[in-house]
């Protein structure tokens, strides 16, 4: 039997990526963002990451987004409140990987992280046909099998990386996702990602 190869696949071209930026507004305390002109979503913010605020260079990790102008966080550090201060949300981005039909994967990577940038990139796999790119749920973090380590390739402030990770094994997933987070501590972009795909059955 002969492995069928597929053409190679841009996955994901992104260049200097942010999370969003605004003020908050009164109303805020140390464990939330009040901000009436957001729109936060689990689609857009990376919860379990830190969301920076700018004016104090004060920090707290995102703990919940309760509705689409309030996130709750642990307890900010460096600053009284997120309150009529200038803030930076942890942004996630998530590509599926459609692999019906296909047992192998691979990989190819390239993360330039600017100086107050850390970028994270992890993989997740599902066979529930419920699984999509909007959350996490119905999936199962697999980062520490395929990357080595369960925070996924890891891009800290001015470094970058290119990996190549290979699934070789005859998985049956349905598909995979590549979830994307980029954690800014100055509201300024400077940072690219460039992720090359390629699947054979």
């Amino acid at each position: 039997m002969v492995n069928k190869q597929f053409a190679t696949e841009v996955l994901v071209s992104e260049t200097n990526l942010l999370g969003t930026n605004a003020h908050a507004d009164a109303g805020a305390d140390t464990n939330t963002i009040l901000d009436i002109s957001a729109a936060f979503s689990v689609a857009s913010v990376a919860v379990g990451y830190l969301v920076y605020q700018v004016d104090a260079v004060a920090n707290a990790t995102v703990n919940s987004i309760t509705n689409t102008t309030i996130i709750e966080t642990t307890t900010l550090t460096g600053a009284a409140n997120f309150s009529s201060a200038e803030y930076v949300l942890p942004l996630v981005k998530r590509y599926l990987i459609e692999m019906e039909g296909n047992k192998y994967l691979t990989i190819q990577s390239k993360l330039v992280s600017g100086a107050n940038t850390t970028i994270y990139l992890k993989i997740y796999g599902t066979i529930n046909d419920g699984a999509n790119a909007n959350s996490d749920s119905n999936w199962v973090d697999i980062s520490e099998d395929i990357f080595g380590a369960t925070a996924g390739i890891t891009v800290t402030a001015s470094t970058s990386d290119e990996s190549l990770n290979i699934i070789d094994m005859p998985l049956t997933f349905t598909r995979y996702m590549l979830k994307l987070v980029v954690v800014n501590s100055t509201a300024t972009a400077a940072n690219s990602a460039y992720i090359l795909i390629k699947k054979s059955s």
